[in-house]
């Protein structure tokens, strides 16, 4: 139905081929104790770069060496049930907690929009900086992707895929479905993903050394390997807190603590284990 050598996570591809009707009013995010005492005392979240992820096959291209470290990741899940797979590997071995907070929880609170390319797209209110080994081959950008329901599949087209298109005397990039498919085996963790391009989209580079400068990652490599975006201070008293069903009671009393914070929604988890 699509055609693999061109973009493939449409506003299409979501409501057909992933079932996605509308997007969520709220995501899940499983961490431990102590990052979520930085999420609350920073107001911020981490975005991962894509090469730093646990799944080293994440976002792989056919013709843009390390295009993954152009990308940088914020990972949710939509599973309003608990999981013992994800408390298990994400929520610090049962010991740390579950948050959930609305959609629309960085700093403007803009509205989210899906649009024909790449899928729920925003505006965050602040610049972000991306910057390169080589200042001037980085970028400003206020754009964050997402959130955007990951694609499990078993197709080498889709894991590993072209963003590199020539044409005439321009270069195309396309990066908007890099970090949206994932192997089959992963689909437990019910992934949606909010993203941050280092690249600018939608714009044909000229056939040119300044452009295969821009292109070379490994010459010019991306410096962060992590970026930090401020949440919206009103999100916090939407936020509720699950306490891991390990959680000791010192991190318990430090749960209290935060919640009080902002008079956030504190709660134990419903799963009994050893």
């Amino acid at each position: 139905m699509y055609n693999f050598d061109k973009l493939v996570y449409t506003d299409d591809f979501m409501w057909e081929e992933l079932g996605v009707r509308e997007l969520p009013n709220s995501l899940f995010h499983y961490t431990s104790v102590d990052t979520l005492e930085k999420i609350i005392t920073n107001k911020s979240i981490r975005f991962n770069r894509l090469d730093k992820v646990n799944d080293p096959e994440e976002a792989l291209t056919a013709n843009l060496e390390n295009a993954n470290t152009l990308v940088f990741v914020s990972c949710w899940d939509d599973e309003r049930n608990e999981s013992i797979h994800m408390w298990n590997m994400y929520g610090d071995n049962f010991k740390g907690v579950r948050i959930e907070l609305p959609i629309d929880m960085f700093k403007g609170r803009d509205n989210i929009r899906v649009y024909e390319k790449g899928g729920a797209m925003f505006k965050y209110a602040e610049m972000i900086d991306i910057d390169r080994k080589d200042f001037s081959l980085g970028m400003r950008t206020s754009s964050i992707f997402g959130p955007n329901k990951v694609a499990y599949v078993d197709n080498r087209e889709l894991l590993i895929s072209k963003a590199v298109y020539e044409e005439s005397d321009f270069i195309h990039v396309n990066l908007y479905d890099l970090g949206l498919f994932k192997n089959k085996y992963w689909h437990i963790e019910n992934e949606w993903r909010y993203k941050i391009i280092g690249l600018m989209e939608e714009v044909n580079y000229p056939n040119d050394a300044f452009t295969r400068d821009i292109l070379d990652l490994k010459r010019y490599p991306v410096n962060q390997t992590e970026i930090f975006v401020q949440l919206d201070e009103s999100v916090f008293k939407e936020m509720k807190i699950t306490v891991g069903p390990k959680c000791n009671e010192d991190d318990y009393t430090k749960l209290i603590h935060l919640s009080n914070l902002y008079n956030c929604k504190l709660e134990k988890s419903i799963i009994q284990i050893r």
